[in-house]
């Protein structure tokens, strides 16, 4: 014996050995499958029908080996797995059919027992917490099939929310969102949402409701509306209709009365007489805490140039000036390309010129520019204003610059 090496099995060997000893039945892939099939063919047998439907079958050896697979179905001599082969499989693909106790074994295995590191390298009782935390805080099936979608919920809440905002009171309107919201949030039985007016249909009523609100009739006829008690009556009605989701019958008719509420009022003492248009505007600013402003201009200058050529105006300011607008207008809209700018010069030197507008008025084929400018626009004695366009179309045009003198050197 001295001398004489013995051949052992290699580790592969063994394992695939053991494995042969547990299953049911093995053999090699005789027929090539087709390209994506999810079968395996070993003419060599003579299977029964569905015989191993439910086993698992693995590729062991040669192509596509390590895969594994749950039987389908089979007929006498080809298996058809559950999922495609990720590796296809050829003549040199040695298989294994494994019994229903291996399969048992491997469902009644107790993942509790995977905690720690020692059998995955890596502690997966603390995934399969958290999976079954997750899955916890999901409510049934068949509780959110009946719950209506948050997107549905905020749309019907935006709108009414624009369409009653600025017609009733604060308290009010603070009311009716709260207690649409509540009824709405949370959605009954399939039962009672079959008697329920469609989401559809209340879309439609809520735009209708906002026509109704955010189109209001003269000052003359303002001066007959409801009062807000009458008002306030109807919304609540609205309310409750809205709350339970009423017919689309009881809401039309809430609506049409909310309508000649707002278009005419029950009785000629709920309120006063109007003022005038001016008036009734100026209270509406007031009470909203808007101070209505006229804007007043006193030692008003002007610099006009008009022809056909190009475009160049230049006015050195005479004092501390605003500048109010400059405005422009041509025979015919340009085509050409170029810029039309109001720039400054500045008198304190080159460091302070600004570009203060400028634009193509052959974009949008611009027949007039008119550039306003507000108060923040303040220049100095012995500053310029240049208004320049090549007027490349040569285009008849008139160009005026109006500025108001503050103050004189």
């Amino acid at each position: 014996m001295t001398g004489e090496k013995i051949a052992l099995p290699t580790y592969e060997t063994l394992l695939i050995e053991a494995i042969r000893s547990l299953a049911v039945d093995s053999g090699t892939v005789s027929v090539i499958p087709p390209a994506g099939a999810p079968v395996l063919q070993d003419s060599s047998k003579n299977w029964t029908a569905n015989v191993h439907a439910g086993r698992l079958v693995k590729i062991i050896r040669g192509t596509g080996a390590g895969q594994l697979r749950v039987v389908q179905s089979n007929t006498a001599t080809v298996l058809t797995v559950t999922q495609t082969w990720t590796i296809p499989l050829n003549t040199t693909s040695v298989y294994v059919i494994l019994g229903e106790s291996i399969i048992s074994a491997l469902l009644d295995m107790n993942l509790t027992q995977w905690g720690g590191v020692v059998l995955t390298g890596r502690d997966v009782s603390l995934d399969l917490a958290n999976l079954d935390a997750a899955l916890s805080t999901r409510a049934a099936e068949a509780t959110l099939a009946t719950r209506a979608s948050e997107a549905t919920l905020a749309s019907i809440l935006a709108a009414l929310d624009v369409a009653l905002s600025t017609r009733a009171s604060e308290a009010t309107v603070t009311s009716l969102l709260a207690q649409l919201d509540v009824a709405l949030s949370t959605r009954a039985s399939e039962a009672t949402l079959a008697t329920m007016a469609t989401e559809a249909t209340l879309a439609g009523i809520l735009a209708t409701l906002d026509v109704a609100l955010s189109t209001r009739a003269s000052e003359a006829t303002l001066a007959t509306r409801a009062s807000e008690t009458t008002l306030a009556s109807i919304l609540a009605a609205l309310d409750v209709a809205l709350s339970t989701r009423a017919s689309e019958t009881t809401v039309t008719s809430l609506l049409a009365q909310l309508d000649v509420a707002l278009s005419t009022r029950a009785a000629s003492a709920q309120l006063p007489a109007a003022p005038t248009v001016a008036g009734n505007l100026k209270v509406s600013l007031e009470e909203q805490g808007i101070t209505p402003r006229v804007q007043e201009y006193r030692n008003l200058g002007y610099a006009r140039a008009t022809g056909n050529a190009a475009i160049a105006l230049s006015l050195v300011l005479p004092g501390t000036c605003k500048l109010i607008q400059v405005r422009c207008h041509f025979s015919a809209a340009p085509v050409s390309a170029g810029s039309f700018t109001v720039t400054l010069n500045a008198g304190a030197g080159a460091a302070y010129d600004t570009l203060l507008y400028s634009r193509d008025p052959s974009v949008g084929s611009l027949t007039d520019l008119v550039i306003e400018f507000g108060d923040e626009h303040i220049y100095e004695a012995n500053d310029e204003i240049d208004v320049v366009y090549a007027n490349p179309d040569g285009r008849t045009y008139g160009v005026a610059l109006v500025y108001e003198l503050l103050r004189t050197t």
